[in-house]
């Protein structure tokens, strides 16, 4: 049972996530190899954004609730966000808080990930959008709640996105095992991909192959701080013949 707790009592010790500057950063090795010419058609989703300054998220007392796994998990809130797209235009937009929870199953820990995404900037639909930036990460497991490093991506033009996650010395990317036409998802985050630690980069096991290896499921976080709950509803996505 969940345990009710108002703005003016949570407390505001939650381990902040360093800031680490978003980007498309899908390399060869991101994706299954038979989907080589894909990928290639598809660069666009690789563009890299300009450097751009950190910016600090203080944890925000926002209230919530302090779920079953001792997360407090928060009620989203829309921002306004600077839009600096690639061909120059400004401006402001609107977004909100994009929050994450994921099963974490490998090497025979099962665990459960949260996180909190901020938006940083509108970046252009080239961009895949809102850049996001972490407010907040975690993993419980065992009956306790560890902070843990993590990052965000929407996944470029194609809006395949991502979370990349350091944990217990160990780097981790969720992913998509089954894309559709043009190579696009269809369906939330499903996978694990184990990476190199020494470039966070390069794929040590790849859990999201056709045969999806490493299955795991990722839900939003409703905009009233509802978690739906996190029952694997796997399919092939349409036009995938893998």
């Amino acid at each position: 049972m969940a345990r009710r707790v108002g703005a003016s009592t949570v407390p505001v010790a939650l381990a902040v996530v360093a800031c680490m500057a978003c980007g498309a950063c899908a390399t060869g090795d991101f994706f299954p190899d038979d989907a080589a010419s894909d990928v290639v058609r598809d660069s666009l989703d690789r563009v890299e954004p300009p450097d751009m300054p950190v910016v600090d998220v203080p944890a925000t007392d926002e209230g919530g609730d302090i779920d079953d796994h001792g997360f407090l998990v928060r009620v989203p809130r829309q921002h306004t966000v600077p839009t600096e797209v690639s061909g120059g235009q400004t401006g402001w937009s609107q977004a909100w808080d994009l929050d994450w929870m994921c099963t974490f199953r490998h090497a025979g820990v099962d665990a459960t990930f949260y996180l909190q995404d901020r938006p940083l900037k509108d970046g252009g639909w080239i961009l895949g959008g809102i850049i996001w930036q972490t407010a907040g990460a975690w993993m419980a497991i065992d009956g306790r709640v560890v902070a843990v490093d993590a990052q965000y991506d929407s996944g470029g033009n194609h809006r395949n996105d991502w979370i990349r996650v350091d944990f217990r010395g160990t780097v981790y990317r969720y992913y998509h095992s089954s894309m559709g036409i043009s190579w696009r998802k269809c369906q939330a985050m499903d996978c694990l991909q184990v990476l190199d630690p020494a470039d966070a980069l390069t794929v040590l096991e790849d859990g999201c192959t056709s045969s999806r290896t490493l299955p795991v499921w990722c839900v939003q976080v409703g905009q009233d701080g509802s978690v739906p709950p996190p029952d694997d509803a796997f399919h092939k996505c349409p036009g995938d013949n893998s």
